[in-house]
């Protein structure tokens, strides 16, 4: 890695002005010191450090920061706000700036730190207010820069959202366009809205999920319910589609297998619809068995009872990739013909049953997969039923 010295001159823009080493303690000069350093650098240089054209790299730099200050920027509400702890705002930027690298809050603070000292120089030495898009995001971003420090320094710490819940579900909780509508609602603060309805845009549904996660976890019984509607089959298909509204079938088989295998749950629940908001049913993934025999037991709620479509297959070799079991029990189907609802859209039917199932009352549907595979499937036609609870 370049000397501090190099890494000034890379980091240099019009309107920025730095002294000295960048990203770390400067009263701080340990080993862990440097590391944090040179981590920070290979993260702004897109995971190329050693390039030798220094006109690429400064280029790189800067776009990375500005992407940065302009996330950051919009959240500006929320970090004001104080609903959040700064740390917690912070780790959703990290997760939409995606770095090359694994970076920390704390590693983002010194970057946006160096950045607003560098403005601030620039304008006492320079006596001067020379601008460019970086330097003009800092300035931007100055206003807000002081109340974060305030809250870093007095280790603020949140309620919300409540601990019970992992650090992915309360990333997925902290959602800067969710995080006003569901901020403060626990099981000890329970909040419900009327399932969303046909057609309804993907953030109510996931506005709606969320609320029924956090009013009734983990009272009820130890559920993973994936906050976001999922429609793709993974992320290249998505990008493809050019919509974020929606999440991945591997999203959810990689949430589910993390909340069933390393974190005690008993059931991952997700909400799923097409693209064009249609189509809308519910799975849900359970293990059986033992260690010696293991199994899952994999329900699709699908109110209109057609066939087996293409997510069904997909999601169903997935968990057989990820989890490496087979699939025991498969359950599909829509409520029993005889049982009376009120419902007149599926959206809203298929809400229901996830609120069933959030409450431990599960129905299973009516169809029973003896076999599944990518080019066979036999049905069994069985009675609406509640689920044998496992021993």
């Amino acid at each position: 890695m370049p000397s501090h010295f190099a890494i000034s001159k890379l980091l240099r823009q019009p309107g920025l002005h730095f002294v000295g080493r960048q990203f770390c303690d400067k009263a701080n000069s340990t080993a862990a010191s440097r590391n944090t350093t040179r981590r920070i650098y290979a993260v702004l240089c897109d995971g190329n450090p050693k390039q030798d054209d220094h006109s690429l790299l400064r280029e790189s730099i800067k776009l990375a920061v500005t992407q940065l200050f302009l996330l950051c920027l919009q959240r500006e509400q929320i970090f004001r706000s104080g609903l959040l702890d700064p740390d917690t705002v912070l780790q959703t930027v990290i997760d939409e700036w995606k770095p090359h690298s694994k970076l920390e809050p704390s590693d983002v603070c010194l970057i946006l730190g160096s950045y607003v000292e560098a403005r601030d120089n620039y304008h006492k030495l320079k006596n001067a207010f020379e601008g460019s898009e970086l330097a003009n995001r800092v300035d931007e971003f100055t206003d807000i820069w002081p109340a974060i420090v305030a809250a870093i320094e007095a280790n603020q710490s949140q309620a919300w959202p409540p601990a019970d819940f992992t650090p992915e579900e309360q990333r997925m909780f902290t959602d800067f366009e969710l995080v006003y509508n569901i901020q403060g609602v626990d099981n000890a603060h329970p909040w419900s809205i009327s399932p969303p309805e046909q057609g309804a845009e993907p953030l109510k549904i996931q506005e709606y999920l969320s609320l029924l996660a956090l009013s009734n976890f983990p009272t009820t019984h130890p559920f993973a319910l994936y906050p976001r509607p999922i429609g793709y089959k993974d992320y290249k298909d998505k990008h493809h589609a050019r919509n974020d509204e929606l999440g991945t079938i591997g999203g959810f088989v990689d949430y589910a297998h993390t909340m069933l295998t390393r974190h005690g749950r008993n059931m991952a629940i997700a909400f799923a619809m097409s693209p064009k908001r249609l189509r809308p049913k519910a799975f849900v993934v359970q293990k059986l068995g033992d260690d010696y025999e293991m199994g899952l037991r994999f329900i699709s709620f699908d109110p209109r009872e057609n066939e087996c479509d293409r997510l069904m297959l997909l999601i169903t070799q997935k968990l057989r990739e990820v989890f490496g079991y087979a699939i025991k029990e498969a359950w599909w189907g829509g409520w029993s013909v005889y049982e009376v609802h009120d419902f007149k859209d599926t959206t809203e039917w298929v809400c229901s049953w996830i609120e069933h199932i959030v409450h431990d009352d599960i129905w299973v549907p009516s169809y029973l997969y003896m076999d599944i595979s990518d080019s066979f499937i036999t049905l069994t036609d069985l009675p609406l039923r509640p689920l044998v609870k496992d021993s």
